[in-house]
């Protein structure tokens, strides 16, 4: 039978007057569709559809063999082959009953998505708003007939696109029962939701680890930490994550632990420790803060119980940050400038801290002067500043009160068409309402501390206190070089840091430079080569050059209390400004860099690419106080990507010109055929006075053996001192809807206890975000990372 439309056929209004065609084909302004290949007819003021019925009201879409629909509660009663679409949700069931008006939905036997999960129940009903409630439920990702894992829960509570909290929850790999939770709560929004670590490793023992996160409000949740391990003793935390203010767009995360340390003596490096209580304990917040479009606050607090919380219970954090600070930072932004108010505060008296109490800085970027060829470039500061040592450095603590000014004007040209120079111009001047140094101050024992030495040998008492008398005879800097140098004689001496100040003072320099470059190109249409991943080929050349002076300023930085200091690095400097960062490590120089940029570009997907980079440079140091030679070293920054499956880089410095250290650092990934990936590293620093000589090799590879199985490796091994510092084995199990790895990881700590443990992760291959509630990796610790 051809289709019919039943709000059509209502709107006659022949044979039912008692049922206008606005009761059944609207209300709330939004139309009701029902149509279907069968019989229509109305029951008792009912309307019934037979086969193929297709009912749209809004964004609800309903599909089934027969249904009822009763324009005065807005109830539709759905038979056979139940469908419901409704935004990112869908039922399917053999009968329901649907509100079209509240979305109330009570239904069997129904099968449903919930992204990224596949569900199935005996029963469903709605709950307030926009939520749902299903009895003897099952859960799984694997979207097939007989899936290889699932989730049974007595009681489901769903919320679209928001969370699903299971109750007397099971977890079944095929028909086996795995593991059982009483409560289950799992975000479609964040990440994982809940977790257990179990493993073992030498540094924590048997451990067991649990993550459980629960919902806070709409627009906060939390986490709760419960570990046990079998060295090291209990430990718990309580962590949060929120957003709140305008559109939540701003967010925090609060994160505390607290463990208590059964092994405090325990230690896997060679570098010795001192005393550590037993109570360990970590308080970290991170917060942005939107005021308005253009202001914001950011918030960052790290409270730790000792220097060595995080190396030994947030492996995965120390690595990447071992010394994290402690700072506020409001920041205004507009077009034409930008205003921070930083305060930086220290508080863990292990940490060396420089405290901005607090900062004010102005930043105005290069733009044009009024209606001038010229362009102006600025920055203003002024800061209460105060560096506070750690404990035991035996350094003193100094402070003083810094304003810092910066003004350049810029005169970009561009001669014959082609030739680019920037010659500027600029005057810096810093105030300091203190200045001076940090110097070594020679302590020479008392007359009675020589008494003591002596004893009763009257001769040596006379002999020490002549050579006594001749130390103090010298000036304090001699004495302080023989305590160096270890040439006191008889006499115990040892060194001592004092600060000397001299007041107020200001350093004012002139700056000046020239940039200056241009670009020769070359095509070749007709380069042609599926293997090189090559679809013509062009050759930019660009040589450049900058030439950066500041004058004298006046006051050396050796006579400055450092703040902002130039820090030693294998990296070179910048030489313009304000890309220089260390105010208080400035000084009279005069460097000439040199280089040239080689491009080969390529088309790929439409676009132009970059197939090869080697960018090449070298300063001419006329006056560098950095740097006591006449050239820098050759840099050479090399980027070769030729295909999607290859990729090889190359940072390095060689002392071509003068003498200096070298530096090499590469890296190449290739795939040799569909099933085997390869990757190596060398890092190569010789030579260099401010770091150890090195010579490391990381290796790494994949390769699948067939459609279920893969291993991988990754080693870490020193050449200088032949030591293989990492290792890491795995075999990858596929378990058709997610990955299943179990591996080992040795570490050597060279001169320390030797660490290993075993590693087993899970991976949802569809959607790697969302993670099976196991995970057992002993490099991740307490970081609830797989």
């Amino acid at each position: 039978m051809k289709t019919r439309l039943i709000a059509l056929i209502l709107a006659l209004g022949a044979a039912l007057p008692t049922l206008l065609p606005a009761q059944l084909g609207s209300f709330g302004d939004i139309p009701v569709e029902i149509t279907a290949d069968g019989e229509t007819r109305f029951e008792g003021g009912v309307a019934v559809a037979e086969d193929n019925v297709v009912i749209k009201y809004g964004d609800t879409h309903i599909f089934c063999d027969l249904a009822q629909y009763n324009p005065e509660t807005r109830e539709v009663l759905l038979l056979g082959q139940v469908r419901i679409y409704r935004d990112a949700f869908h039922f399917v069931g053999e009968r329901a009953v649907y509100n079209l008006e509240s979305k109330k939905l009570r239904a069997a036997d129904f099968a449903g998505d919930a992204h990224p999960f596949k569900l199935g129940a005996e029963t469903v009903s709605s709950l307030g708003g926009r939520g749902y409630r299903a009895t003897e439920a099952t859960f799984t990702t694997h979207d097939s007939a007989k899936p290889d894992y699932r989730i049974r829960a007595k009681s489901v509570r769903i919320y679209p696109d928001d969370r699903i909290i299971f109750s007397n929850v099971t977890l079944l790999v095929g028909k086996t029962p795995i593991l059982w939770w009483p409560y289950l709560y799992q975000s479609l929004r964040e990440d994982m939701a809940f977790s257990i670590t179990p493993g073992y490793s030498n540094r924590w023992g048997a451990y067991v680890q649990t993550l459980y996160s629960f919902p806070i409000g709409d627009h906060a949740s939390g986490q709760l930490r419960l570990d046990l391990r079998s060295e090291r003793g209990p430990g718990a935390g309580l962590d949060s994550e929120y957003r709140f203010g305008k559109d939540n767009k701003s967010f925090g995360n609060l994160r505390t632990y607290i463990a208590s340390d059964n092994d405090t003596e325990q230690n896997d490096t060679s570098i010795p420790r001192g005393e550590v209580d037993s109570t360990r304990y970590r308080v970290s917040l991170e917060q942005r803060t939107y005021w308005t479009e253009d202001i914001r606050s950011d918030w960052n607090v790290n409270i730790l119980s000792d220097r060595y919380m995080l190396e030994d219970y947030f492996p995965g954090e120390f690595t990447v940050d071992p010394q994290p600070d402690t700072f506020s930072a409001t920041t205004k932004w507009d077009e034409n400038y930008t205003i921070t108010l930083l305060t930086t505060i220290q508080v863990n008296d292990f940490q060396e801290t420089t405290e901005r109490r607090p900062e004010l800085v102005i930043d105005i970027p290069r733009q044009p002067f009024f209606n001038t060829p010229f362009y102006y470039q600025g920055e203003t500061g002024g800061a209460l500043l105060e560096k506070r040592f750690e404990d035991e450095s035996g350094l003193p603590d100094y402070d003083t009160t810094r304003f810092d000014t910066l003004h350049q004007i810029f005169y970009p040209r561009t001669y014959f068409g082609w030739l680019n120079v920037t010659p500027r111009v600029g005057f810096r001047a810093t105030w300091y309402g203190d200045t001076g140094s940090i110097y070594d101050e020679a302590v020479l024992p008392t007359q009675s501390e020589l008494a003591a030495l002596a004893g009763s040998n009257d001769r040596l008492r006379d002999e020490l206190r002549e050579e006594l008398a001749r130390l103090n005879a010298r000036t304090p800097e001699e004495l302080a070089q023989l305590v160096r140098d270890g040439k006191t004689g008889d006499i115990p001496a040892t060194l001592r840091k004092r600060l000397q100040t001299s007041g107020s003072d200001t350093r004012a320099m002139v700056l000046a430079g020239i940039e200056s470059s241009f670009k020769l190109t070359r095509t070749w249409e007709d380069v042609q080569s599926r293997a090189l991943g090559l679809d013509g080929l062009r050759h930019v050349f660009q040589p450049y050059t900058h030439l950066s002076f500041v004058s004298d300023p006046g006051l050396s930085s050796s006579d400055v209390l450092q703040f902002d200091r130039l820090l030693p690095s294998t990296q070179v400097a910048p030489i313009g400004f304000p890309q220089f960062v260390s105010t208080d490590s400035i000084d009279e120089w005069t460097i000439w860099r040199i280089g040239m940029r080689n491009r080969l570009l390529t088309r790929r997907d439409l676009e132009t690419f970059q197939w090869l980079t080697l960018d090449t440079w070298a300063d001419i140091n006329i006056d560098n106080p950095y740097d006591d030679t006449d050239f820098s070293n050759v840099n050479a920054d090399l980027e070769f990507r030729p295909l999607p499956w290859v990729t090889f880089n190359v940072e390095a410095q060689l002392p071509v010109l003068d003498d200096g250290f070298t530096e090499i650092n590469t890296g190449f990934r290739f795939m040799t055929h569909r099933n085997a990936e390869f990757r190596i590293g060398h890092r190569y620093l010789q030579d260099n006075e401010f770091f150890q000589d090195s010579s490391l090799i990381t290796f790494g590879g994949y390769y699948r053996l067939n459609e279920n199985w893969g291993v991988s490796f990754q080693e870490q091994y020193e050449m200088d001192d032949g030591v293989l510092e990492y290792q890491r084995y795995m075999v990858h199990r596929n378990l058709t809807s997610w990955i299943a790895s179990l591996g080992a990881i040795v570490r050597d700590n060279r001169g320390g206890q030797e660490e290993f443990g075993f590693l087993l992760t899970f991976t949802l291959k569809d959607f790697p975000d969302i993670n099976l509630p196991l995970n057992l990796d002993p490099d991740s610790g307490s970081d609830g990372n797989n």
